[in-house]
């Protein structure tokens, strides 16, 4: 075994000696001759370095290679997951059978994901701006809720100062409301089928508000057919609201108005926006003229000289509809006014001493 070792070895020494060993290159030319001696060390060396070059280039070729195919497979893996992620969304827009290959497909599935992106990056905006405009409106609603506090207490004030019951008088405001809309649906030709519609639901703050407006604005329905203002201009009071002693047969008795006396001739004028509903001769009043204002409030005139108007007639606040006089039961020229209230007669001084301080604090015309 040695031996056939021994022979190997030389012979690979006979090869090497053959292959490797002291070279002479020459370079001739017309003037000279130039002689190099490439010794076997230099040989071994220039050998190791293309050798070590080769073996360079090739692991890094492997590497290059290998790099790029665990990349490929990463692709592939990521293209795979979004592929079954969004599969549902894509083929809802971009039906496969238009986009046959695969490749394709892919491509068409990233540009609609990349759109998809972009719709969220402005849902976002506009959450943002919902954000923004719900700050706002909480600032208005804010404001608004605080203005329609005050106004509301003011108009609950003024109803108070007449006698009547706020709370009663906007329920009776809002029954006519309703009564009004229903007699305006019944004379309307509508139809069509019943399709319910899910409403957004609003914030206890913004409802709270509407609520405060609802009521303001009814209060000032009410306060605006409230007989606020005088039906004679520079009267003197006679007989007020109570009892008193009778002017005919001297007993004591109960007086339902107001007296207001004013030189013979002197125009009676309407308290408030109405409708008559009486205009006549009726017994002790003599010529007398009933005024409806809604919310069961209507104002009498009694002993009237002249009537000016008629059952049905729409009468401003301010309107001349009479003349004083003494007809029925009555000593002398005056007035008898009255205030009643779901066919009751209640105190109509306290409705001229709030329109005389409306009309001195707030400039509100009254007649």
């Amino acid at each position: 075994m040695v031996f056939y070792i021994l022979q190997f070895y030389k012979f690979l020494k006979q090869c090497f000696k053959h292959v490797i060993h002291t070279r002479r290159l020459i370079i001739s030319s017309e003037k000279r001759i130039i002689q190099f001696t490439i010794s076997v060390p230099l040989q071994l060396t220039v050998l190791s370095l293309i050798a070590f070059s080769v073996l360079w280039s090739s692991y890094t070729t492997g590497h290059l290679i290998a790099a790029n195919s665990k990349l490929e497979a990463q692709s592939n893996t990521i293209r795979s997951v979004i592929t079954k992620q969004f599969s549902g969304i894509f083929n809802f827009f971009i039906p496969t059978q238009l986009f046959p290959d695969k490749s394709t497909i892919s491509l068409v599935n990233i540009d609609a994901m990349n759109q998809l992106n972009k719709n969220y990056i402005k849902m976002a905006e506009l959450e943002k701006q919902v954000n923004e405009l719900k700050i706002a409106n909480d600032s208005i609603v804010e404001r608004v809720r605080i203005k329609t506090g005050g106004q509301l207490d003011s108009l609950e004030s003024i109803v108070n100062q007449t006698g009547l019951d706020p709370e009663s008088m906007k329920k009776k405001a809002d029954k006519s409301q309703k009564f009004s809309k229903q007699t305006a649906a019944n004379n309307e030709a509508e139809g069509g089928p019943y399709i319910p519609t899910e409403m957004p639901k609003i914030s206890d703050e913004a409802e709270a508000m509407l609520h405060s407006l609802d009521e303001l604005q009814t209060l000032r329905k009410v306060v605006a057919n409230l007989p606020l203002g005088i039906p004679i201009k520079n009267a003197e009071e006679r007989s007020r609201f109570g009892h008193r002693i009778d002017p005919f047969n001297g007993d004591i008795a109960f007086h339902s108005g107001l007296d207001l006396a004013a030189p013979s001739g002197t125009e009676v004028h309407s308290t408030a926006d109405g409708k008559v509903i009486t205009a006549g001769r009726e017994g002790s009043y003599g010529n007398m003229i009933d005024i409806d204002h809604g919310f069961g409030i209507i104002t009498r005139y009694g002993h009237l000289s002249e009537i000016k108007v008629q059952v049905g007639d729409r009468i401003k606040k301010g309107s001349v509809i009479g003349v004083q006089g003494s007809t029925g039961r009555s000593t002398g020229d005056h007035l008898h006014y009255e205030v009643r209230f779901n066919g009751e007669a209640i105190n109509p001084q306290n409705f001229l001493q709030t329109g005389r301080l409306l009309e001195l604090g707030n400039g509100i015309s009254q007649n």
